[in-house]
């Protein structure tokens, strides 16, 4: 069996993969440790989704956010010193 897509290992963390695609699939994430962090990954990123911000976080949020409307923002683009180059991401 090949590596699943993303999208396969979330509908299979969803359940909703039939049981004919499900099974082995899974034991292809018994055996190939790269889908199996994959799929621990998503895992992990869903839970820090549930997770909500701490309280003084949120409150300082709500605060600037009072503070600031109306105003327009500006973003000045920071300055490069010379003999560096710009690094992709």
């Amino acid at each position: 069996m090949s590596c699943p897509s993303v999208e396969e290992l979330a509908a299979l963390y969803d359940g909703l993969l039939p049981a004919n695609r499900a099974r082995p699939l899974r034991r292809h994430l018994g055996a190939c440790p790269r889908c199996s962090q994959d799929f621990k990954n998503i895992d992990t990123l869903l839970a820090l989704k549930s997770t909500p911000p701490p309280v003084a976080l949120r409150r300082r949020v709500m605060q600037s956010g009072s503070t600031s409307r109306g105003r327009r923002l500006s973003v000045k683009p920071r300055r490069r010193e010379r003999g560096t180059t710009r690094q992709p991401m």
